[in-house]
């Protein structure tokens, strides 16, 4: 039996130790709100202390607590948008 590696495992293994936030496409691609990345040879993250990861592009921010309060919203609005394109999918 074979089994699938997927991006989602890929990232989760790659950022395990990682104290960090998915930050663009990275994060729409994990969550399932878009079906391929602008630049797939690097996640992107958001951090705090760059932990040097081979594979990742690090943006360096002063907090986490900033990100979480900047794009809950934008998050929110993306899930409801991709739930209308699947609507309108459908109707197709």
């Amino acid at each position: 039996m074979s089994s699938i590696y997927t991006y989602n495992d890929y990232l989760r293994d790659l950022l395990k130790d990682a104290p960090c936030i998915l930050a663009y496409d990275t994060a729409a691609d994990y969550m399932g709100l878009w079906s391929g990345s602008m630049n797939p040879l690097t996640a992107k993250i958001y951090v705090c202390k760059p932990p040097h990861i081979e594979g990742t592009t690090e943006y360096l921010i002063p907090s986490f607590e900033t990100v979480e309060h900047e794009n809950r919203l934008a998050v929110e609005k993306a899930k409801k948008i991709a739930a209308e394109l699947e609507t309108l999918r459908q109707g197709f």
